[in-house]
């Protein structure tokens, strides 16, 4: 598999991507349907959490594609409900050009460093 700026590619991303985009746009969906419930209002936050452990810089290296952030971000903008994108990545220029791409969204958090450290950490909080 090539690798560019940290970030694996190869002739299955595009598909992968495709995959993606189809079977969150139905999971975010369906979770905007459960939080809107009231009876689900006890136990749910309210807020849709998703996690991109290895979240690259945002786009495809080659093409330019979108990325699996830039993706999540969008389908949760779809979604219609309140939302926490929290996007880690190892690679210090990814993160940047993620930062760059992202654009100030408050509904992202970007972590540097080793997803094996970082999410953990996060879920405790």
């Amino acid at each position: 598999m090539p690798v560019s700026h940290g970030i694996g590619f190869g002739s299955f991303t595009e598909i992968k991507q495709e995959h993606l985009t189809h079977l969150c746009g139905r999971l975010f969906a369906t979770a905007r349907k459960i939080i809107r419930k009231p009876k689900n209002q006890e136990w749910a936050d309210g807020i849709l959490t998703v996690f991109d452990i290895t979240a690259g810089s945002g786009e495809h290296p080659e093409t330019g594609a979108e990325g699996s952030p830039l993706i999540l971000r969008s389908l949760l903008r779809q979604a219609n409900v309140p939302y926490r994108l929290y996007c880690i990545e190892r690679e210090a220029e990814n993160c940047r050009r993620l930062q760059d791409a992202i654009g100030g969204d408050r509904n992202v958090e970007i972590h540097h460093g080793d997803h094996c450290q970082i999410l953990p950490a996060l879920l405790k909080s």
